[in-house]
């Protein structure tokens, strides 16, 4: 017993060897990333608003599209999500689904004009975006045929190398709040400048249970659980600058860099493990001390190039390009336990590009729209299918004052879960997913 509970505290002694929580690197990739969240007219259009403007979410890409309001106004939209995991391990497959309901956004800016003849207009305000929903369960069983728990109870011999099978449940909580402040400027009716102050907040927590099923071949069995608990909390802070040109009255030309994101990172894990031996039916409990651990985040910037053609009153077509740098992504506390990790940013992440299409057309006091958008996987051998794309489509009203919106979303990609990251032996879970959304958002003019 004493060797077991050696070998256990061994692997739960060093935060830098989780058995199976998100490793710093997934963390590291995934505080990076922000879905597409907004509006219900920023999503149906994909998000490409960044040489168009006149949308609470658009100053998220671009913050000089402030400027483009003609009157004040207060934007609130609820969301519904539905995602379903397709999991398969070792050929086994596994089917799992939720649904969940959120505040996308919430903001308001205020209009000002001004009879000069080179600043015709100001506009500032504030708003919230619920940038990425963590919240997600899902699970995987199937059989490696090779087993991690070996020991007999006491501990001396290793007669369970024969595995029935072995089950996981990942579960994710918490979200990616961004809360920006931001201010803009008309030119001469030409240009519009704008800059924004960016306050992201994050909290995830994620539990991981693995099950684990063994035997000596001779009717004796070893029945294992290994359970996780990861919390993290972080605070950052980030700068937003953008510009959009009219060089004639129908194009709109966009430029916007949004400065890297400092973030002060907190998180707390727990770990414990039963084992089961049926040979003396006796369970084994370990249960470990929480481990506590502070450090900086630093996530890299992204430029964002754009371009909007205007068909009058009719419609218009948008396109932009974003791209950010992952393999910039940065770690850092005071006594430099990070290098691995920095190592592995720089050598196996590159840099994202993301492609966002959108048009909208008008039919009186009704507008049809719909959009397309791409981004990269980060990792440099990643597969097409790991590539994220999201479709969209939405239809609004404007009642004069008051304005409605809804619009559809769908994402689909492949990605991969480690289960056993300390077993080359074993193969990763590969996922499936697929999201859809239904956004609905109110306007009001103030």
């Amino acid at each position: 017993m004493k060797k077991i509970l050696a070998l256990t505290l061994l692997l739960a002694a060093s935060f830098h060897a989780k058995a199976q929580i998100s490793s710093y690197t997934d963390l590291g990739t995934k505080f990076t990333s922000e879905d597409l969240n907004g509006t219900s007219r920023f999503v149906s259009m994909g998000g490409a608003f960044g040489a168009l403007g006149g949308d609470l979410s658009a100053i998220s890409v671009n913050p000089a599209g402030a400027a483009v309001f003609m009157d004040s106004q207060f934007t609130g939209t609820l969301g519904y999500r539905s995602t379903e995991f397709k999991s398969n391990y070792y050929g086994t497959p596994t089917n799992s689904n939720d649904d969940y309901f959120n505040i996308q956004q919430i903001g308001v800016v205020f209009v000002n004009e001004y009879n000069s003849s080179t600043w015709s207009k100001v506009a500032f305000g504030f708003n919230y975006t619920l940038s990425t929903d963590y919240d997600n369960d899902w699970r995987a069983e199937g059989n490696s045929n090779f087993p991690t728990f070996t020991k007999s109870p006491d501990g001396e011999s290793e007669p369970y190398l024969y595995t029935t099978g072995q089950r996981f449940l990942n579960v994710y909580e918490g979200q990616k709040n961004r809360y920006e402040f931001f201010i803009a400027a008309d030119v001469n009716d030409q240009f519009q400048i704008g800059g924004s102050i960016i306050s992201f907040s994050n909290d995830l927590n994620q539990n991981v249970i693995l099950k684990e099923y063994n035997d000596d071949n001779q009717g004796n069995e070893l029945d294992a659980t290994l359970d996780e608990y990861l919390e993290v909390r972080s605070n950052g802070i980030a700068l937003n600058f953008g510009l959009i040109y009219k060089p004639i009255q129908s194009v709109r030309l966009g430029l916007s860099y949004q400065t890297p994101t400092w973030y002060s990172v907190s998180e707390a894990y727990v770990k414990s493990e039963r084992r089961f031996f049926s040979i003396d039916e006796t369970t084994y409990v370990d249960n470990f001390d929480p481990n506590f651990f502070d450090y900086d985040l630093r996530t890299p910037s992204k430029t964002t190039a754009s371009f909007a053609y205007i068909f009058g009153k009719k419609g218009l077509i948008s396109v932009d390009y974003t791209y950010q740098n992952y393999s910039n992504i940065e770690y850092d506390n005071p006594y430099n336990d990070f290098n691995n990790e920095n190592r592995f940013f720089s050598q196996n992440l590159n840099g994202v590009s993301q492609l966002r299409i959108g048009t909208e057309w008008r039919l009186k006091n009704l507008s049809l729209r719909g959009g397309y958008n791409y981004e990269q996987s980060p990792y440099k051998n990643s597969k097409s299918s790991e590539n994220i794309n999201r479709i969209a489509f939405g239809l609004g009203y404007n009642f004069g004052r008051v304005k409605i919106d809804l619009s559809y979303q769908n994402v689909q990609y492949d990605t991969y879960y480690d289960f056993y990251p300390q077993y080359e032996q074993v193969d990763l879970t590969k996922l499936k997913v697929n999201t859809s959304s239904i956004l609905g958002s109110v306007s009001i003019e103030l």
